[in-house]
């Protein structure tokens, strides 16, 4: 068993992860992006609470990872334009007058490839 880790509120918290819980390379698809658009919705951990106080990301690829693993709770990726990284819970691109760009999360991610 594998155990990753999952930053909320400054705390990490361990969670395990099986084999099954990995995807094969092979089978995978990669995450789609959209400029000037954004992915409605905050981001829920596995109780249904909202994300909405973790920390932003300040790497995209840190913020992906994250967002898989709150399975469900997370639809992808939306940087605001200013590097900064929120995760997301809605599953479609919404046109963005800001400028932003979202990156939405296949239904098998490629483990390793963010």
């Amino acid at each position: 068993m594998d155990f990753k880790s999952l930053r909320r509120n400054g705390y990490v918290e361990m969670i395990s992860v099986t084999i099954y819980d990995c995807i094969i390379l092979a089978d995978c698809t990669e995450w789609r992006s959209s400029e000037d658009s954004y992915i409605p919705g905050i981001a829920t951990d596995a109780t249904g609470a909202n994300a909405a106080n973790w920390n932003p990301f300040f790497d995209l690829n840190e913020a992906k990872q994250e967002c898989i693993l709150l399975n469900s709770g997370c639809g992808g990726v939306t940087d605001s334009g200013s590097g900064s990284y929120s995760l997301r819970l809605g599953t479609s691109f919404t046109p963005s007058p800001s400028g932003e760009i979202s990156y939405l999360k296949p239904t098998d991610p490629c483990e390793g490839k963010y």
